[in-house]
């Protein structure tokens, strides 16, 4: 693995401690994925999960008729692919590259060994998916509730909070069903959202140029969400599992 593809680009990754990073990062693999690449299917067997570095995964959820809608996205903060260690083995639902990217791959076996360790692996990918959860839930909420503007300002800092500081651009391609709207009213909330100079749409891509502005009119859904997701990943400064503290790739120590 080259030693420039850091793994404090995946925040799972960076949480481990040093015994653990050294004993991992031999079975992880660098990949490459494009926008609109299809990690797996719904139903799916499932032998590797992804700690995404640069790119995002739109977790969806698929209608018998074909048609899906977004329920959750994963970046730069987890994984994709928990109903390994859940228990499932197979995709709950499919998961979509939102734009292209990098990402660690790991294999199903190795993920597991760790799991059954006990160890701080166990402990990120568990509160991992309690975040995802509060995500999804939050989501159904939003979409139900409130107006297709906040849900956008939502979308949108979910989205960049998942990417690389230097990066605060996603696609808009899937945004229309990611928000459970008609398209002709998502072009219409960003019309009037790039009006504000909140964000600047071209050739598909949007880019955020105001995050404060954002913030200030999004509903509550997203702070509800940032709010359990930094709570159950903390910084490594102030982590903590079993009674133990532990900072980033460091030794552990009694607190």
């Amino acid at each position: 693995m080259d030693n420039h593809f850091r793994p404090a680009a995946n925040r799972l990754l960076d949480l481990l401690p040093e015994l653990e990073w050294a004993r991992l990062k031999t079975h992880l693999e660098r990949v490459q994925m494009t926008k609109g690449f299809i990690v797996h299917e719904a139903g799916q067997h499932l032998t590797h999960v992804y700690f995404p570095t640069t790119l995002t995964v739109s977790i969806r959820q698929t209608m018998t008729d074909g048609e899906s809608v977004e329920i959750a996205i994963v970046g730069s903060d987890g994984l994709v692919g928990s109903e390994i260690f859940m228990g499932g083995g197979t995709a709950a639902n499919a998961a979509v590259v939102q734009n292209s990217g990098e990402a660690y791959q790991l294999s199903a076996q190795v993920l597991m060994e760790e799991f059954e360790r006990e160890a701080v692996m166990r402990w990120l990918l568990l509160r991992h998916t309690l975040a995802l959860f509060t995500q999804i839930s939050q989501t159904v909420v939003c979409n139900q509730y409130h107006s297709t503007e906040q849900r956008l300002c939502r979308w949108l800092l979910l989205a960049i909070d998942r990417r690389p500081l230097n990066e605060p651009t996603v696609t808009s391609e899937l945004l229309a069903s990611a928000l459970c709207v008609p398209q002709a009213n998502m072009k219409k909330a960003l019309t009037q959202l790039q009006r504000t100079g909140a964000i600047r749409s071209i050739d598909g891509d949007i880019e955020v140029l105001d995050r404060t502005w954002l913030e200030g009119h999004t509903c509550e859904c997203y702070r509800v969400v940032k709010q359990e997701s930094d709570r159950l990943l903390a910084d490594p400064t102030t982590a903590y599992w079993n009674g133990q503290s532990f900072k980033g790739k460091g030794s552990m120590h009694e607190v």
